[in-house]
């Protein structure tokens, strides 16, 4: 009864927003994100050939019926990479080596300014990972609770029915299954995952704050996600992960396994004793050096991450303590910078607004 009286206000919104744009001058339309109901009103306005955006603190976004997702700028990571300068390229390398480092290390909020645990911490007492001569398999569920499908389209359609079939498989292999939340975990997310898995005895469902140093350490052979973070973790420690996306952030290199399909995904999944994956060290650095560190994030504000630790952490922004921050950084100057990037990137027809690439023209 929940869904359906969800189902119509969605209806309902999609009506309003297509008579609201057909019948009145609509120049643009700005959203917050490009996912959740937020997303009807920005679909239907590009459907009607209206200039759309998703704006933020940290981050423009254009959208068009190519391309209706913000965050897509990982398709190009290699080929903006390839035409770095080279010694950016071997600067940038050297500085993701380090942050991976640090993550590894149990350093909290690593490029991840929202997180407040590590899922590297200490290692626990007692063994995770079940000495055995079976293949090891670690399952890392997404939040229940979050959109789904932030990049776009997955093999599956939300997180339960990847878990369906995971389920599905693991009747018909014989391999070791460990399932864990991240250490950060919605409390409901980790509800659904116990209840899931609950009356499912081949999975073993491992601590939330059980370290990936340790099940690494101990013996897991492969990972499993949809787009999650583990996909260059892993990588990073030589460990094979399997993506349930072809719109997953590290899809622009080689050091996933990304299945085209379901049934290619089922396949990979029921054979891997065959499987055989290269993972080279420099792709991971290269990547994660292109998604947290190339890019920058001011251009609302003279430094993003100042104003995040001023306003006391992540959630801050969203306070209306911000406005009290923006309005005693403001300045004439500061104003006339914004709108020139702004006409910049409106008039030079980008998906994303760049500050560095205006800045260093």
């Amino acid at each position: 009864s929940k869904f359906r009286q969800h189902l119509r206000y969605c209806i309902k919104c999609v009506v309003f927003w297509k008579h609201f744009m057909q019948t009145n001058n609509i120049k643009a339309i700005n959203v917050s994100h490009t996912v959740y109901t937020n997303a009807i009103p920005l679909r239907v306005a590009i459907d009607c050939g209206i200039e759309s955006f998703q704006i933020n603190a940290h981050d423009v976004y254009r959208l068009s019926n190519e391309n209706y997702f913000a965050y897509l700028d990982f398709k190009e990571y290699r080929e903006i990479f390839k035409n770095l300068p080279r010694s950016n390229q071997i600067e940038g390398m050297s500085k993701a080596k380090e942050k991976l480092q640090s993550r590894f290390s149990g350093e909290i909020g690593v490029d991840m300014v929202y997180s407040k645990k590590s899922a590297y911490g200490e290692n626990l007492e007692f063994r995770l990972i079940k000495k055995s001569p079976n293949i090891k398999i670690l399952v890392a569920p997404h939040c229940f609770f979050d959109s789904p499908h932030p990049y776009g389209n997955n093999l599956f359609t939300d997180v339960q029915e990847w878990l369906k079939e995971l389920v599905d498989i693991s009747k018909k292999t014989n391999y070791d299954w460990y399932v864990k939340t991240h250490p950060d975990f919605i409390q409901e997310t980790k509800d659904v995952v116990d209840e899931f898995f609950k009356d499912i005895p081949n999975f073993t469902i491992l601590p939330s704050n059980a370290s990936h140093n340790q099940i690494i350490e101990e013996g897991i052979n492969f990972a499993l996600t949809i787009y999650g973070t583990i996909g260059f973790e892993y990588a990073a420690k030589n460990l094979p992960v399997i993506n349930a996306s072809l719109n997953n952030p590290h899809i622009a290199y080689d050091f996933n396994i990304n299945p085209k399909s379901r049934e290619e995904y089922r396949s990979i999944l029921m054979s891997l004793e065959d499987v055989k994956h290269e993972i080279h060290d420099n792709d991971v650095y290269e990547y994660y050096y292109m998604h947290h560190m190339h890019s920058s994030k001011n251009w609302l504000f003279d430094d993003y991450d100042v104003m995040l630790d001023y306003m006391g952490g992540y959630y801050g922004q969203f306070t209306s303590q911000v406005y009290d921050y923006w309005l005693d950084n403001w300045s004439k100057e500061k104003h006339e910078e914004i709108l020139g990037m702004l006409s910049i990137f409106i008039d030079a027809n980008w998906y994303h607004l760049e500050p560095n690439r205006i800045l260093s023209n």
